[in-house]
């Protein structure tokens, strides 16, 4: 007891065994009875059966009775709440005592607030119904021996709940163990464990996986569903560990590195990557089919090819194909300049992005100079860990050539530098926006105070800080694992610092784009520049017929002077050479590293419309059949890296990845063979309903799942069974 006002002013023991409380004088005497029942105002503690008798005929007779609290004998304590269950006839009164008086501390529901105390828990907790989320947790509580018995009890209360039984399991880790797949035999009744793996079990959950992936060398991922095993996270890790650090890379196929990639983080999953090498894009590709080759077939080989794969520049597959994209925007790129900004596939679409959101909301726009598609990908991840979330994120072309001085200015003036309306002034460019201010990395300090008090609808940092870092480094290794990763924090740094001096920041927007992209891998003087041009980087001024390069004339490309490109990845000229002459950082070319970028739009709160599906199929028994998926997408991003999953087909059990992406703002429609269908049971319907789940990524950047629509429906044809034995015919 507690010196507490709502506690009451009498407290009668009439079993004499309970410790006083505090705040309460002892009375076990006649003669202290009458010195001080009804005289002085203290809070008392009557001790004994005589006196308490006393003590209530005499509250009866002055009408207080409110004012005392008759504390049952240890053993009847624990009784009332332990019934039905008996007391162990071996426990003393001693024993009792000290169960009864931790009760006897909580008023209200002592039961679950003491199994809160000593499980170290919440006492709501005990005080909820069960629930395949509740058992779950309730298999992590640890109670002490000594409050067994209360336990006891309260699962003995919640014996006719369905899952009532699971409950009165008597060894909790077992129960655990086997609900996780740790153990035989599994229970299929409770589904898959909800959650997170409990620190409880981790470390045995890891010793387990980490010995099933070794043993089957990778092998057991391709019986597992990412949404329906427990702690697949925890496997994803493990399955990265082993294939980075115990170096058994050829374990995890592309199918088996889709599956894990939503729980893994772009670097792990680069890493884990062994891409092959695409087919060379078409000619006639469209420009969506342009982007996306570049972004999810070139662009992951070619980073693995420069970085990982340590393959030497003259052996390199991906200069190869990057060639193919060259002729490609060299067709292509002037019908594309010819689109306006709203609908053009040109990098000055971000900019229109951005007058559209400062219509509705303040906007920090980051113009990252050198900023490429995989390196915007991993700022984007950064971004992330500080909780903000994407709402749109769109590849594009940059404008031509892939040098500052056009690109960025092409970029803010939301038109191409032709001769007549280009200048060497960004200032004069971004004042075309129309609205806000722009700061550069010298004026930081501006920008936090602007952001600070409100002054600008737009706010854009225009940065330089990774470009500099391509520029000045000497060692490709050193830069690409190290320094790029630590200059692209220290920019996500930077704008979560920015994001919170605003004094509305859950509505500021943020937009992050680029002028360009950077060659990747060591770049040679390969070729040489012919005597007639000037060269600068990978461009140079004049026109050559010689076959290593590529002309941008001025007046098809919209330029101030004909450029010429060169076409492999050599490197004309630079600022500085590594000790071997070879050159990092270099740009102004036509491959896609340099030419893909992209925008992204980024807040504190986004709000995804939910993901529709709708699947049928049809075939026939024991015989391949064929599975309608339609998927709708309201969302401004795309849906990537696809796994479906469906329990009553068993090439689906275990999660199917889907190679396509679904568009953003798009309904799709997705056959999808399936090479054996089920026999359904005799003189059953023909229809098999299906239950599923589909796993994604907006965007490639951040999980989400959505679920079969309730009528999917599987219609199989089969001939007539039954167990009938035809001999009771004849």
């Amino acid at each position: 007891m507690t010196d507490d006002p709502r506690q009451p002013t009498y407290i009668l023991d009439p079993s004499g065994l309970y410790p006083v409380g505090d705040g309460y004088h002892l009375v076990s005497t006649e003669v202290e009875w009458l010195q001080q029942v009804g005289v002085r105002g203290d809070r008392l503690w009557i001790r004994g059966k005589f006196l308490c008798d006393w003590t209530q005929t005499w509250l009866n007779a002055w009408n207080r009775q409110a004012e005392s609290q008759v504390l049952q004998s240890p053993r009847d304590r624990l009784q009332t709440l332990l019934t039905p269950l008996p007391i162990p006839e071996d426990w003393t009164q001693q024993h009792c005592l000290h169960l009864a008086d931790h009760l006897n501390r909580y008023p209200h529901n002592p039961l679950a607030a003491v199994l809160a105390e000593v499980s170290h828990s919440h006492p709501d907790f005990w005080l909820a119904n069960p629930s395949h989320d509740h058992l779950a947790t309730w298999l992590t509580l640890t109670v002490p021996p000594d409050y067994a018995i209360l336990e006891e009890a309260w699962r003995y209360r919640r014996r006719s709940h369905p899952l009532g039984d699971h409950y009165q399991t008597p060894d909790k880790l077992q129960l655990l163990r086997q609900w996780l797949g740790l153990l035989p035999p599994a229970i299929p009744e409770l589904g898959s464990y909800p959650g997170d793996i409990p620190p409880i079990i981790a470390e045995e959950f890891d010793k387990h996986w980490k010995q099933q992936l070794d043993d089957s060398q990778g092998a057991i991922l391709d019986q597992i569903s990412p949404s329906q095993q427990p702690g697949f996270p925890r496997i994803a890790q493990l399955s990265y560990s082993l294939a980075v650090q115990d170096r058994h890379g050829e374990y995890f196929t592309e199918e088996r590195s889709q599956k894990l990639k939503p729980h893994l983080s772009l670097d792990q999953y680069q890493k884990l990557q062994r891409p092959t090498p695409p087919q060379p894009l078409p000619k006639d590709a469209t420009p969506d089919q342009a982007l996306t080759w570049a972004t999810q077939q070139y662009l992951p080989f070619r980073r693995w090819e420069t970085t990982d794969s340590k393959t030497v520049p003259q052996d390199r597959i991906s200069d190869r194909l990057a060639i193919s994209f060259v002729d490609w925007i060299h067709h292509h790129y002037p019908q594309l300049k010819a689109i306006p900004a709203k609908d053009s596939h040109l990098n000055y679409k971000a900019t229109q992005v951005v007058q559209d959101l400062c219509k509705t909301h303040p906007v920090l726009w980051v113009v990252v100079d050198g900023l490429g598609w995989l390196d915007q990908q991993a700022l984007i991840g950064y971004l992330q860990d500080k909780d903000l979330a994407v709402e749109q994120l769109q590849p594009r072309f940059s404008l031509l050539p892939t040098t500052t001085e056009f690109a960025k200015w092409g970029l803010y003036a939301q038109q191409t530098p032709r001769a007549e309306v280009w200048e060497a002034n960004m200032n004069k460019a971004f004042a075309k926006v129309g609205l806000g201010k722009r700061y550069t990395d010298s004026q930081d300090s501006q920008l936090k105070q602007d952001l600070e008090q409100d002054r600008q609808r737009l706010y854009c940092w225009d940065t330089t800080q990774l470009d500099k870092l391509y520029h000045e480094k000497k060692d490709w290794e050193m830069l690409y694992h190290s320094d790029r990763p630590s200059v692209l924090q220290r920019i996500c740094d930077r704008i979560d610092f920015y994001l919170n001096k605003h004094p509305d920041r859950d509505r500021l927007k943020i937009v992050i784009s680029s002028d360009h992209g950077q060659l990747l891998g060591l770049s040679s003087q390969g070729v040489i520049c012919p005597p007639n041009l000037t060269p600068q980087g990978r461009t140079a001024k004049g026109v050559t017929d010689n076959p290593n390069f590529v002309v941008l004339h001025r007046h098809d490309f919209d330029l101030p002077e004909d450029l010429s490109i060169v076409k492999d990845a050599s490197t004309l000229s630079s600022f500085s050479y590594s000790q071997d002459q070879t050159v990092i950082g270099s740009h102004g070319g036509l491959f896609p590293e340099e030419v893909v970028i992209g925008y992204a739009v980024l807040s504190r709160q986004v709000q995804r419309s939910p993901i529709r599906l709708h699947c049928s199929g049809s075939g026939e028994a024991n015989q391949s059949g064929q599975l309608q998926l339609s998927i709708h997408n309201p969302n401004p991003v795309p849906l990537t890296d696809l796994i479906l999953t469906i329990s009553q087909l068993g090439e689906f059990q275990t999660g199917q990845p889907l190679k396509q992406t679904i568009p953003p703002n798009s309904h799709q429609q997705l056959s999808l063979p399936i090479s054996t269908c089920p026999q359904l049971p005799p003189n059953s319907s023909q229809s098999l309903p299906l239950s599923g789940t589909l796993t994604f990524q907006y965007a490639g950047v951040e999980p989400g799942t959505a679920d079969l629509n309730p009528e999917a429906t599987l219609e199989i044809k089969q001939l007539f069974s039954s167990n009938l034995n035809l001999d009771e015919f004849f």
